[in-house]
C-alpha cells in the first residue's frame, strides 16, 4: 500500500539510519569497504576520528577484530564489532604493505588498540574559496547537524570578503526533510514553503 516514494525498512535498518543522519556516532571513526577479495579493507579514516589518531590509515587491511578474524565476514558484520560504547576499546588486527614495497610483498602486522569515542558525521564534504572570491560547499547529505555545519562555513567565507557562493548538492541523496528545511532558511525567508 506504500507509494513510489515510500518504502518500509527494518528495526535494524532504522537505526543505523538514525545514526547516520543524527550527525555523529560512537566508535572509532573508520570507513570500511570490502577490497577485490573480499578482505575488510580501510576506505579511510575520518579526520581527527580515534582511528586517525591511533595511526590507521586507508587501505589497511582489517585481519581481526577484538582476536576475531575477519574472513569472510561482511562489512556490516565488521562495523558491529568495531562500533561501541564511549570509553570503551576495540584492538583491531592491521595488515599493512610496507612503504616502497613491491607489489607481492608480505603485510607487515600491526596491533591498534583503539579507544571509542563520539564521533562527528559531516555532511559538508569540501569548503573552498574559489578564484574570484566565490565560496563553494558540496553537502554529501541532510544530517541534523548540516544547517549549522552550513552556515559556520558561510559566515567563514563572508568574514573573507565572499561575493557568491556555488552550493554544491551533485550526488547528495536526501537525508532528513527537517534538515532539509532548516539549510533552505539559510537562503530562502524563515517560514517559507520548501516543497
Amino acid at each position: 500500500s506504500l507509494d513510489r516514494n515510500s518504502s518500509f525498512i527494518s528495526a535494524a535498518d532504522l537505526e543505523a539510519m538514525r545514526e547516520d543522519t543524527k550527525g555523529e556516532f560512537e566508535g572509532i571513526g573508520v570507513s570500511i569497504k570490502p577490497d577485490a577479495d573480499g578482505n575488510i579493507t580501510v576506505f579511510h579514516p575520518l579526520p581527527n576520528s580515534p582511528a586517525a589518531e591511533a595511526g590507521i590509515k586507508a587501505f589497511d587491511r582489517i585481519l581481526a577484530i577484538d582476536g576475531k578474524d575477519t574472513k569472510g565476514m561482511t562489512t556490516a558484520e565488521a562495523a558491529d564489532l568495531i562500533k561501541g560504547r564511549k570509553g570503551t576499546f576495540v584492538t583491531l588486527s592491521i595488515g599493512r604493505k610496507p612503504k616502497d614495497a613491491p607489489e607481492d610483498a608480505a603485510l607487515e602486522t600491526l596491533e591498534l588498540k583503539v579507544r571509542r569515542d563520539k564521533v562527528p558525521l559531516e555532511s559538508v564534504k569540501e569548503a573552498q574559496m574559489l578564484k574570484g572570491s566565490i565560496g563553494y560547499l558540496r553537502v554529501s547529505d541532510f544530517k541534523d547537524n548540516t544547517a549549522a555545519d552550513l552556515a559556520k562555513r558561510m559566515q567563514e567565507f563572508m568574514d573573507a570578503g565572499m561575493k557568491g557562493l556555488v552550493l554544491d548538492l551533485r550526488w547528495n541523496p536526501g537525508g532528513l526533510l527537517t534538515a532539509s528545511k532548516d539549510t533552505c532558511e539559510l537562503f530562502l525567508p524563515k517560514g517559507a514553503l520548501v516543497t
